[in-house]
């Protein structure tokens, strides 16, 4: 939101998201199954300096297939993870049309509308769309103790990806500013589930009315 011009620094203080948080067990598995390949290998590597040769070739080829094995699961969990995330911002497109239309305004040329118009075509797209973010998407403020406008002080090793310093910035905290945007951060994504082609990319059909 715009605030002072001529303040000389715009800050956004962190604070921590409260309530449970979800641990995608995906991505769980991804580390242990990284891990355990490191493991795989220091034991090749401790055999072979133990015996002081390659002698044992059998044993060696047998751990490195197990180690391309689980490369390759490890692999496609990346790629089913990916595939998950895309398909996640997609539906929140479809949505976000379906309810608020929000794919139609964005499309739309308005250099041609009059500000009423445009107006009172918002205040619809902003109910539909707010219905979705607030059902779909619990949302905080990272800083909701101030309001913007105040003045805020940032400790040194604040979390940069939760605040965004600007403004004349010096070398060393702590930064001393004012909030321009309190920030937002999401406690937990519970989309619908989706009816369809899950591979689809459709965000939304076209209508024909038959005469």
């Amino acid at each position: 939101m715009p605030g002072d011009p001529h303040a000389d620094q715009a800050t956004c203080q962190s604070a921590k998201p409260q309530g449970i948080i979800k641990v995608d067990g995906r991505g769980i598995l991804t580390g242990v199954l990284a891990l355990l390949i490191i493991v795989l290998l220091f034991g090749i590597i401790k055999k072979i300096i133990k015996k002081g040769s390659l002698a044992d070739s059998k044993e060696l080829d047998t751990s490195k297939a197990k180690i391309a094995e689980l490369a390759k699961f490890l692999s496609d969990e990346k790629e089913k993870a990916l595939k998950s995330f895309e398909d996640g911002a997609l539906y929140t497109l479809v949505l976000l049309q379906r309810e608020g239309r929000f794919v139609d305004f964005i499309k739309e040329d308005i250099k041609n509308y009059e500000d009423a118009q445009i107006g009172a075509a918002v205040r619809q797209i902003h109910s539909g769309c707010a219905k979705i973010v607030n059902e779909n998407f619990k949302l905080k403020a990272l800083y909701d103790t101030k309001k913007e406008g105040e003045k805020i002080t940032v400790s040194e090793n604040f979390n940069a990806e939760e605040i965004r310093l600007s403004g004349n910035v010096p070398p060393n905290g702590p930064y001393k500013g004012i909030l321009r945007h309190k920030g937002w951060t999401s406690q937990g994504v519970n989309l619908p589930k989706k009816i369809g082609k899950s591979n689809s990319l459709v965000v939304c059909p076209a209508e024909v009315e038959i005469e």
